[in-house]
């Protein structure tokens, strides 16, 4: 048994051992007139809304009773309550032509972390199921980064070393964690179920290859080694031979470009959808599952079951005599080989009606199979259930908002699903309407009475944090076109709200370091923090973590600013240390940059600015392999060998502890 393995098991049992008996997740047992039930305990009122929306659990009766676990994706996420998995497969099942009624028991929760998931699977026997599901693997890369010290320094181990193998080293680092985690918990549940003759069934997931997008934040340089100005130089020529279509200069380019940097998706994806639009599908499912895998040198959104948390899974199930649903494959054979994307998924993980009818069907027959049950009809697991089309309308209308919250996906993702709404229900006009009312005022969500519009059970999630408020940009501008195609234009509204509310009046000054002007979603929050500086919650400057910075620029076109501005760089080369700054992509102000913070004014004219009120300065900051060595010693002086970690992953470009623009010039009309 090896150290990693012992550790866990070790926490496992210290874990289990406080477990109170009448409890099952946050349902906990009394005795009724009809025997032993389970209801929602009200003081986890809090956590109602990420598990599933079961608010009893009835005593055991006669029949076949099946517990459901897991994650988001087992709920039927951005779907349920209106459309659940584990209600669509009691459906199926009771169509068995044995007469024994069936029950599935739905204990799912979002995000549910793998030891939150150990404990619920441990304390749902008292359900005396007859077969256990669980669906997981896409939140277990999250709990690889809570390192022992001895991981801790094995990966710095592989820092210091440097060179191409130092990613392979970081990955096999998180391949013996997740080997132990995944050992562990199985083991676990083979000891109390398996061996007890209850059928245990794991659902592996997939995860969108075909459609979904990095982020911008996923394509930073990270853990840079000197290779910053190369790298940045090849990124460039590989979007100009893109745009032009030169896509025999991509493929001589691209391979270069990965080893570079093996953590960034941006050169597998490239391949990937080079090789899909030249027919090679097989190719190109390798270089985006490639690209997805990277995600776990990441600690942000959005989850994924990596191809080794899968490849172990399969393995160790086997072992442990499990049954193994592998979505990947399934859905490989029902797509004939295929990508999956939009035609099975709504976001990166979460399925649609047909992702799900595929998975429920397939969880039916396993079920039929462990159970000894005749199997079910062909037209009963081909039967497709639809959810009402204003549950279908709303689903892409969250999708929407899910896909630019939490993954920053581009425009063209969230125009899509605001089209596929509007297919589905004209009413989610009104819903357009009140996002980007919400969107563009200063007011806090909850306090703005299209709030009431938006938010339903459905989105369990919908939420503005205090302190990351974003106006949607991306976001609001697919909804705004989708509501003009259907002849609804009030996007001249809006720009003029957001004037109103971000634009300077005479006198005043807006501070563009508020989460409003340097944030487009909520990736940084979910990074850890939700300070000005993401890796660390308490800072009061920003501190840019990639080679460019921007910020949105709300004016009246009419008005003329003035840029206050101070900033600083801690570590200075000898050459090739001058921060750009552009307004719109026009030049406006360049400096030197100091160790100290110096401060700067410079006014923008007029015609730098654009009739929408919204737009874009940007800070282009110098190269910093010259001073990679002295960032990466005083970081090891600085931090804790965790913190190190981090630091060195995504270092300082600049800081910028002022970024204000006032309004000191009478608007002159003409």
């Amino acid at each position: 048994m090896s150290e990693v393995t012992a550790g866990i098991e070790q926490g496992t049992s210290a874990l289990l051992s406080e477990l109170p008996e009448s409890m099952v997740g946050i349902w906990r047992r009394t005795m009724e007139p009809e025997g032993m039930v389970y209801r929602r305990d009200p003081r986890f009122a809090n956590e109602f809304c990420h598990w599933a929306q079961v608010d009893r659990i009835p005593a055991r009766k006669s029949g076949t009773r099946i517990v459901y676990a897991g994650e988001s994706g087992a709920r039927g996420f951005l779907l349920d309550p209106f459309f659940r998995p584990s209600a669509y497969l009691e459906q199926m099942l009771s169509q068995l032509e044995e007469s024994v009624p069936v029950e599935v028991i739905d204990l799912a929760r979002v995000s549910i972390k793998l030891k939150d998931l150990m404990k619920v699977c441990t304390e749902c026997i008292q359900l005396e199921p007859d077969v256990l599901i669980v669906y997981a693997g896409d939140n277990w890369r999250k709990s690889l980064w809570g390192l022992t010290d001895e991981e801790k320094h094995q990966v710095l181990d592989v820092l210091n070393r440097g060179g191409e193998e130092r990613f392979q080293g970081i990955q096999a680092v998180f391949e013996h964690k997740s080997e132990g985690f995944i050992v562990s918990f199985l083991e676990q549940l083979h000891q109390q179920y398996v061996l007890q003759g209850i059928p245990v069934i794991l659902v592996i997931p997939e995860f969108n290859l075909k459609d979904w997008r990095s982020s911008k934040s996923d394509r930073e340089l990270v853990w840079p080694q000197g290779e910053q100005g190369l790298w940045l130089e090849m990124s460039n020529q590989l979007d100009r031979y893109v745009h032009s279509g030169q896509l025999e200069e991509v493929q001589k380019l691209v391979d270069r470009f990965i080893e570079l940097n093996r953590a960034n998706p941006k050169g597998y994806e490239l391949l990937g959808r080079l090789q899909y639009g030249e027919g090679q599908t097989r190719e190109a499912r390798q270089w985006l599952e490639r690209a997805r895998d990277t995600s776990v040198y990441r600690l942000g959104p959005p989850p994924a079951c990596t191809s080794f948390i899968r490849d172990q899974l399969l393995t160790y199930s086997h072992k442990y005599k499990m049954k193994v649903i592998d979505l990947p494959a399934v859905f490989n054979r029902e797509l004939n080989g295929g990508l999956p994307g939009f035609n099975l998924f709504l976001d990166y993980c979460h399925l649609n009606p047909e992702g799900i009818h595929l998975m429920v069907s397939e969880i039916a027959s396993t079920i039929c199979e462990a159970l000894g049950h005749d199997q079910l009809p062909s037209s009963i697991l081909n039967n497709r259930i639809k959810p009402e089309a204003k549950t279908q309308s709303k689903a892409h209308f969250y999708a929407a908002i899910h896909s630019a919250h939490i993954g920053d996906q581009p425009y063209e993702v969230l125009y899509w699903h605001c089209c596929e709404a509007m297919k589905h229900w004209s009413g989610i006009a009104d819903w357009f309407v009140a996002l980007a009312d919400l969107s563009a005022r200063k007011t806090p969500w909850l306090l703005n009475q299209s709030y009431k519009t938006i938010c339903t059970p459905q989105y369990v999630i919908l939420r503005q944090f205090r302190d990351c408020m974003v106006m949607d940009m991306d976001l609001v501008q697919a909804m705004l076109q989708c509501l003009k195609e259907a002849g609804r234009d009030i996007e001249s509204e809006i720009n003029d709200l957001r004037i109103r509310e971000h634009a300077p009046e005479l006198g005043e000054t807006v501070d563009l370091l508020e989460t409003y002007y340097r944030e487009n979603s909520y990736f940084n929050v979910f990074a850890g923090s939700k300070s000005v500086d993401y890796n660390h919650r308490n800072q009061i400057y920003y501190s840019a973590r990639s080679h460019t910075s921007s910020f949105y620029l709300i004016a009246d076109p009419k008005q003329q600013l003035l840029v206050n501005l101070t900033l600083r760089r801690q570590h200075i080369p000898q050459d090739d240390n001058q921060v750009l700054i552009k307004v719109n992509g026009v030049k406006v102000f360049e400096t030197l940059l100091n160790e100290h913070w110096s401060s700067h004014s410079f006014s923008l004219d007029r015609g730098l600015l654009l009739d929408s009120g919204v737009n874009q300065i940007t800070f282009h900051w110098p190269n910093i392999d010259q001073v990679v060595e002295d960032m990466a010693s005083a970081i090891q002086a600085k931090f804790d060998p965790y913190e190190q970690i981090i630091q060195r992953a995504r270092p300082v470009y600049g800081d910028i502890f002022k970024l204000e623009i006032c309004n000191i010039y009478p608007l002159k009309e003409g």
